[in-house]
């Protein structure tokens, strides 16, 4: 049966940034995606890759796919899941859900993320703000220019 280990030769492709094996969209599978945890097996395998069947793994944009990973390695039991690290018990609850406390923290790089982003919007915000005041502004200059060019006429 097909495993990771036939895309081998893949490894001497130092530029290979992008690797479709499967569309889900589609339903269409490489087999080698039936393998239990190919997807880690390949990205062990091919470190350059930023992009694994059309999800970004890599890279700027990479924390939804890393959550994704975390949550699908917290239910499957996994070793590097969040709860075994931090521990399956707390005192919050957390335990019943069977993650440990670590697993809903934001990781630090998702909070700077989040506060950039809010900074811009804020920042974008203004910036209309400023240019709807300047719109008024230039449209009552306007009104007045035309009433002055009504009074010259007259």
């Amino acid at each position: 049966s097909p495993s990771t280990e036939d895309l081998h030769s893949l490894t001497d492709l130092a530029n290979l940034e992008s690797l479709q094996l499967q569309d889900r969209s589609r339903d269409l599978t490489n087999p080698i995606c039936l393998s239990a945890g190919y997807a880690d097996k390949i990205l062990d395998l091919l470190p350059q890759l930023s992009c694994l069947d059309g999800i970004r793994v890599r890279g700027s944009g990479d924390s939804y796919y890393q959550l994704c990973r975390q949550i699908d390695q917290a239910l499957s039991g996994g070793s590097n899941s969040p709860s075994a690290a931090a521990g399956a018990s707390s005192s919050d609850g957390a335990s019943s859900s069977g993650l440990g406390e670590a697993f809903w923290s934001l990781d630090a790089s998702v909070t700077a993320a989040l506060a950039e982003t809010a900074a811009a919007e804020t920042e974008f915000a203004e910036a209309v703000a400023r240019l709807r005041d300047r719109e008024l502004q230039t449209m009552l200059c306007l009104e007045e220019w035309d009433r002055e060019l009504k009074k010259r006429k007259v």
